[in-house]
Order: C-alpha cells, then structure tokens, then sequence
C-alpha cells in the first residue's frame, strides 16, 4: 500500500478549489465595496455633527468644505483647520456632493438656500449622507 496522492486527485482538488475561489471573489469584493462607502457616510456624518458643535461651542461659522476631486474633507472654524480627512485614500471611495461647502452658524443652523446631499461610492456600493437647512444629518 503506497502512501500520497495521485496526479489526478490533485487536479481534481486544484479544480474544485479554483471553482469555488471563483464564485466567493466577487461576493468579497462587493461585501468590501459596501463596507467602505458606509464607512465613508458614517464618517461623514461625524465630520458635519463635530462641525455643528464646534461652531455652537466656540461661537464662530463652521465650515465643512468638500473637494470631490481630491476626495478630501475638511472643517474649518474661523480661519483655523481644525480637521482634514482623505476619504479617497481611508476608504477609497468617489466622493459626490451637491454643494462644495456647509456652513453652521453660531447657532447650529446650516446656512444656505437647500439641503445637501452626498454621496460615497466605491464600485457598485453607494451610501447618501443629507444634511438639512436646519444642519440635521440623515
């Protein structure tokens, strides 16, 4: 009796383990994509409610200042940059917003005309994060 494994044996376990790597791959990838845009969102969030606070605090305009090109957001109170965050590079994600800018006043009301909408997408995954005129995040 000869201990070991054939030659076809091997190819046979070589077959059903590419086969099953090709069917989890993409259930992965888009498990992954989902994760990084929600993350992104959340993080978004926390960036718009620490501006919110900031500029109740400190009795100053907050300004969340967004630049979708370089995927990068950033809060300002004053002339101060109090945060900086690269969501292209964390979660690599593609950024789309419907204003470049959210400013709260002393008061913790977003000033402007509309609400804001923004968007993280990373392949098919996307996740919208609305703040409204009265800087409440959705």
């Amino acid at each position: 009796m000869r201990r070991g494994t054939t030659l076809i044996e091997l190819a046979v376990v070589l077959c059903v383990t590419g086969t099953l790597a090709a069917v989890a791959v993409p259930g992965f990838r888009r498990m992954a994509d989902r994760a990084a845009a929600r993350g992104a969102a959340g993080d978004f969030a926390t960036v718009c409610s620490t501006a919110r606070h900031l500029a109740v605090l400190r009795s100053k305009t907050a300004t969340v200042v967004i630049d979708e090109n370089a995927g990068i957001v950033s809060t300002q109170v004053g002339d101060s940059v109090v945060s900086r965050r690269d969501f292209g590079e964390v979660y690599e994600v593609v950024l789309d917003a419907s204003r470049s800018r959210i400013s709260y006043g002393p008061a913790g009301l977003a000033t402007g005309v509309s609400n804001v909408r923004f968007i993280a997408a990373r392949g098919a995954a996307a996740e919208t994060v609305t703040v409204s005129r009265l800087g409440r995040v959705r």
